[in-house]
């Protein structure tokens, strides 16, 4: 007989864990308020059938109490398997109709002791058909029928049988308590061992009794359990590789961690679960930055050591990225036959990423070190002038700021780089090109006389008349091509231009009266010209002022 059949618990006081479930079953008995259904759903080993099998003898029991007794005779022949009154069905290979039918049957069938328990295991592998059948029966079962369905897949069992069955959740077995019923069983049959042994196969076990138990039972013949060779029997990967390869990878050295795989590849090792072992490994570490204490955790002395020695030298951050791609390996390692490459593979990126990542504790110091840089440097501001691209209004000579969102002083534009003058200021030469040999020193003296805003369509041009300046002028007509370069709108009044002239020789009369008359001729010109209209509109601007500026 097996290790866990001969130790399988007999009662509810016996069974590890639950405890939950135990006192909600003593609850039930000390009622009498028995489910017609009841569901008992949880991982694999955790006591499912076992205790089914307790609520079966209890019901029965001749004793009536909350423990069955063991003595009566109903409790031996459940315990034997004779009883015609607890039937089991493995529902993994009796899942067809016909087998739902034979149970249908039975339970018609009147009952010699208080109740008739059918025990369905593996209830979730019944065929849709199977569910159908037993559906009638379990919504209403004849009299003291009871029937006691156990899964480990709950979502494959129709919500209509659940919403008809009581339900129980088993739950996975701590560490500690397997731990501590293992070292009870080697201590009851006199068996050596090294509590870090122990701890290697309730850590093995995955939270199922029985499974620990299955893995205890081939380490029974040696004379004591050691942890070297329970780590060999198992495969399990040594915490030194394990901590020598994670060490590496901190470090950056690709090479060592890449050693460490292929050792364990020479040696025989399942590197599924050496993969898993790492993974275990990081999910403790982040327990243990996350605060919680190293001591809860299931494991050597050493390894705890090792734990708290790797956890100084990471940040979270780094830990989290190595997990998720190692974790990203091994669910397709069970799936490529080349399992090594994977895994090399993925230390190689982990290696490569922790190189290009600064810490978080790095970060904080040079933050650090800038902040007191920053706070001992002396505070001397001094006001800087900024340079401002202006623009001259050639109309007011004012300067503005070059900003086209705003409107200008006065009403009038300033000129940019990109409007088009009708000539270039650079090539004005020191002589107008006009049509008598007009003097530029006679039009220097023309001024404007007010600036006039944009929204006015004309500008006056004013040649005064108490000019002094000698007009050496032959002819009495301001030619076509001076009168081009006048803005838009501009008028020229008549009484501009001076009649005095001053001459080199004053006793010379006769000089002056020519001179005399050619200034009167050119003030009745000017009359005659007395407005041009523009035909299109360009920015008002003082004429007068800009010859001035040219002859500058």
């Amino acid at each position: 007989m097996s290790l866990y059949n001969e130790l399988r618990p007999k009662s509810l006081s016996e069974v590890q864990g639950q405890d939950t479930i135990k006192a909600q079953l003593k609850g039930m008995f000390l009622s009498k308020k028995v489910p017609n259904a009841m569901l008992f759903n949880g991982p694999r080993g955790t006591g499912k059938t076992t205790v089914a099998r307790i609520v079966a003898r209890t019901l029965n029991c001749e004793s009536g109490g909350m423990e069955p007794c063991g003595e009566c005779q109903q409790c031996k022949d459940i315990l034997n398997g004779s009883s015609l009154d607890v039937i089991e069905l493995d529902a993994a290979s009796n899942n067809k109709v016909e087998d739902v039918r034979g149970i249908i049957e039975k339970a018609q069938y009147i009952s010699s002791s208080n109740y008739k328990v059918f025990i369905l295991d593996e209830v979730h592998m019944f065929s849709q058909g199977a569910w159908n059948a037993l559906l009638k029966l379990i919504e209403e079962p004849p009299k003291n029928v009871v029937f006691i369905m156990c899964t480990t897949e709950e979502h494959k069992v129709p919500k209509t049988i659940i919403s008809r069955a009581r339900r129980f959740n088993f739950e996975t077995i701590s560490l500690d308590v397997i731990s501590d019923y293992l070292m009870q069983v080697c201590n009851e049959h006199g068996k050596a061992y090294d509590v870090d042994a122990i701890r290697l196969i309730a850590a093995a076990s995955d939270g199922g009794m029985r499974d620990a138990l299955s893995i205890l039972e081939p380490f029974y013949d040696d004379d004591c359990i050691t942890t070297s060779v329970v780590t060999e029997t198992l495969g399990i990967t040594p915490e030194k590789a394990i901590f020598d390869l994670l060490f590496s990878i901190e470090k950056g050295d690709v090479a060592s961690a890449i050693s460490v795989v292929r050792d364990a590849v020479t040696k025989g090792k399942n590197l599924q679960v050496m993969l898993k072992s790492i993974i275990n490994t990081l999910t403790d570490a982040l327990f243990v930055m996350t605060g919680a204490s190293v001591e809860t955790l299931v494991n050597t002395d050493s390894y705890r050591e090792l734990l708290l020695s790797y956890v100084e030298k990471v940040d979270v951050d780094s830990i989290l990225k190595l997990s998720k791609s190692l974790s990203d390996v091994y669910g397709v390692l069970a799936k490529v036959p080349d399992s090594e490459f994977l895994i090399e593979t993925a230390l190689i990126r982990a290696v490569n990423d922790m190189a290009s990542q600064i810490s978080l504790k790095e970060i904080e110091r040079r933050v650090s070190d800038l902040e007191k840089g920053v706070s001992s440097m002396p505070v001397d501001v001094k006001p800087v002038d900024v340079q401002v691209d202006n623009v001259v209004n050639i109309a007011t000579k004012e300067v503005s700021s070059n900003d086209t969102n705003e409107e200008p002083a006065d009403g009038f534009a300033p000129i940019s780089e990109s409007d088009e003058l009708p000539f270039v200021l650079d090539e004005i030469p020191d002589e107008l090109p006009i049509d008598g040999d007009l003097s530029v020193a006679a039009v220097s003296e023309m001024q404007v006389n007010e600036p006039v805003p944009q929204s006015v369509s004309e500008s006056v041009v004013d040649v005064p008349s108490d000019s002094s300046t000698a007009v050496a002028a032959t002819s009495n007509t301001i030619p076509d091509e001076l009168l081009s370069h006048l803005p838009a709108g501009t008028k020229v009044l008549g009484e501009a231009i001076s009649s005095t002239v001053e001459t080199p020789c004053e006793s010379d009369s006769e000089d002056t009266n020519v001179v005399n008359d050619l200034a009167g001729e050119v003030k009745e010109e000017a009359e005659e010209t007395a407005m041009f209209k523009a035909d299109e509109e360009i920015p008002a601007f003082g004429f007068a002022n800009s010859f001035s500026g040219w002859l500058q």
